[in-house]
């Protein structure tokens, strides 16, 4: 059970912040210790106050998850951790509390290793086939608190037994909280879900909208809680540009811009295919996308590529990781390379190291713009963007765009726009008055394949 809740907190960190390793180790060491206090000395672990604390535990994740887009991320990493902590501590210390005599400690052992490795078998193989969402971490809980329910049941039975009533309150009421989890995650499942998917990647869920409205439905890609695009479907409107790459985002100034008439237009990041629209007649789309279900989402649920590709534009998905993709590749001459490959609100930072840039520099052509998303809840990654056009000799444009906008289909980003084309960049400014180029306050190291570093950039 304790496994199964490391394997569940991790994924759930990892899935909503980033793949670095201090979120790997900091559950990890809260799980180790737990086991390190609780068969060291059986005075660390005490029924009538971590009973209580991994109720309110349960409490403090439940109110997290259910205003989780406002939670701040301190905030969140300490609910998961604190959480996984106690209840951590509640199972190795009734664990420790079952240590059989000496001579039946073999299979004492073998059983708990046993459980450990059933534990993450479960959450690592059984649960992305079973569930399409990451409700392995509710699940967990539930079991968690059946399990001490079950190790209490036989002190009910003896009156006298010293805090009987509270073992009993207090594994009841664990075991109700566990419900209601389970039942709150649920219940935040959307009803307008047409179809959910999970593989190694992450869940995505292509939710309908508006369906009561003529001509107002569209769908929308959702992974985890963040919005990967989305499509009006009514046939006079579903090549309307939506979501984060709105007439006035960054992206969508330098291709409308960028004077070339047959334009080379490459994309890290498929999502729903939004920028293919940006693709005409005559132009060249080529989108790298390392997420199977997202290419087979994109084009069996939403449209954008199969229209472009109908109005005489060509358009190439390269499946893979687009670093490693693009190391391989001859130079590819694009016009415009836009990065947008974050899922969630994690970040890929191998994409936006020195190393990486200077991958997409070989394959943009002497005028071409490189076009980086970084619009983000957790980190503020212009500081970043900022040291690679520095050390590249870029010229940089933050355009921020949104909040003016008064159609609801176009999402508040941020872009940041490097190129060494100066006329461009002065036009593009000229077009808008949210671009700017004013040196970040923060100061942060160059990022590069052997330093990357998210805590001088983190929004706590």
């Amino acid at each position: 059970c304790a496994s199964a809740l490391l394997l569940a907190t991790t994924n759930k960190l990892t899935q909503d912040v980033a793949v670095i390793p201090f979120l790997w180790i900091l559950p990890l060491s809260l799980y180790l210790l737990t086991f390190i206090l609780c068969f060291d000395a059986q005075q660390w672990y005490w029924r009538p106050i971590f009973l209580p604390a991994l109720l309110g535990c349960f409490a403090w994740l439940i109110a997290v998850l259910g205003d989780i887009n406002n939670v701040r991320i301190g905030w969140q990493v300490a609910a998961f951790c604190m959480t996984l902590f106690i209840a951590c501590m509640v199972c190795h210390g009734e664990l420790y509390a079952l240590k059989p005599h000496p001579r039946r400690l073999t299979g004492y052992y073998l059983m708990i290793s046993l459980g450990g490795a059933i534990g993450g078998f479960l959450v690592a193989v059984v649960a992305p086939h079973v569930f399409q969402t990451y409700a392995e971490l509710a699940w967990s809980c539930g079991a968690c608190a059946l399990l001490v329910w079950l190790v209490c049941l036989p002190d009910w039975r003896v009156p006298n037994f010293p805090w009987w009533r509270f073992h009993a309150w207090m594994a009841g009421s664990l075991v109700a909280m566990a419900v209601c989890l389970a039942f709150f995650i649920q219940s935040h499942e959307k009803d307008n879900v047409i179809e959910a998917t999970r593989n190694f990647y992450g869940a995505m869920s292509v939710l309908e909208y508006g369906a009561e409205t003529p001509g107002s439905r569209y769908l929308l890609l959702q992974h985890g809680r963040i919005t990967h695009g989305f499509q009006l479907t009514d046939p006079d409107q579903r090549r309307r540009i939506t979501s984060y790459y709105g007439e006035q985002s960054g992206v969508a100034l330098a291709i409308r811009n960028f004077p070339r008439a047959q334009k080379r237009i490459g994309v890290v990041g498929l999502g729903t295919g939004t920028t293919a629209a940006f693709g005409e007649k005559g132009d060249y789309v080529r989108i790298y996308e390392i997420n199977s279900e997202v290419k087979r989402l994109a084009t069996s649920r939403f449209t954008f590529v199969n229209d472009t590709i109908a109005l005489g534009g060509k358009v190439d998905i390269i499946m893979g990781d687009a670093r490693l993709s693009m190391e391989r590749e001859e130079p590819q001459r694009l016009d415009v390379l836009a990065l947008d490959a974050f899922s969630s609100d994690a970040i890929p930072v191998h994409l936006l190291t020195k190393e990486a840039v200077a991958i997409y520099g070989k394959h943009l052509a002497p005028d071409g713009v490189l076009a980086v998303h970084i619009s983000n809840r957790y980190l503020d990654l212009e500081p970043v963007v900022e040291n690679v056009a520095k050390e590249f000799g870029y010229q940089r444009l933050s355009i921020s765009d949104g909040d003016g906008e008064k159609d609801w289909w176009i999402y508040s980003s941020t872009w940041v726009l490097l190129s060494k084309n100066k006329p461009l960049m002065e036009l593009i400014a000229a077009k808008t008055e949210s671009a700017k180029q004013e040196t970040s306050k923060k100061v942060v190291p160059l990022w590069t394949d052997d330093y990357v570093s998210l805590w001088p950039i983190m929004s706590w």
